[in-house]
């Protein structure tokens, strides 16, 4: 199993980034058993969630930690808001 180690800030800002501003606000209520279950969810869907990307590689790391907190959150996995992340004024 693969673990991906990040903080509460780094997931908001995923999450964010792709257009779903109710799930981060939700993040910071999480436990530290759902929050690792992210964690092990997003390292999962690093090496099995399809990128599309022509040249093979596997999705972003923001992406895989967003989709695995959708799918904590909600109880069942569905695509972000957003395809394409937008990272100007998430600060």
């Amino acid at each position: 199993m693969v673990l991906i180690n990040t903080t509460r800030d780094v997931l908001i800002r995923a999450l964010r980034a792709h257009g779903e501003e109710k799930a981060a606000a939700l993040v910071p209520g999480l436990t530290e058993e759902q929050f690792r279950a992210i964690g092990e969810r997003a390292g999962w869907n690093v090496y099995n969630v399809p990128s599309g990307r022509k040249d093979g590689r596997s999705i972003f790391l923001d992406t895989a930690l967003a989709l695995a907190a959708l799918e904590l959150l909600e109880g069942n996995s569905r695509a972000l808001r957003w395809k394409r992340r937008r990272l100007k004024g998430l600060d």
